[in-house]
């Protein structure tokens, strides 16, 4: 969408002056994608490695196809 709506750009100081500006537009939506989509990944990672070790254990104790989908399934994640 930015970069729809800024003139094209063309080698010279000014061309780098609107490609810095447009970077700057950029910044405050990139961050929030960051927040919302990667944001605590630590955290993320250790809930998905305990939900993944509660499938297979589930898989382990009470052994069916359905079990072994849902800790292949896990795993995926």
């Amino acid at each position: 969408m930015i970069w729809d709506l800024s003139p094209p750009l063309f080698h010279s100081r000014m061309a780098l002056h609107l490609f810095h500006m447009k970077l700057k537009l950029l910044k405050y939506d990139l961050r929030a994608l960051n927040r919302t989509q990667y944001g605590d990944i630590s955290t993320k990672t250790r809930e998905a490695y305990v939900v993944l070790c509660d499938r297979k254990n589930e898989a382990l104790v009470n052994p069916s196809d359905e079990s072994f989908r849902i800790a292949a399934e896990a795993l995926d994640r």
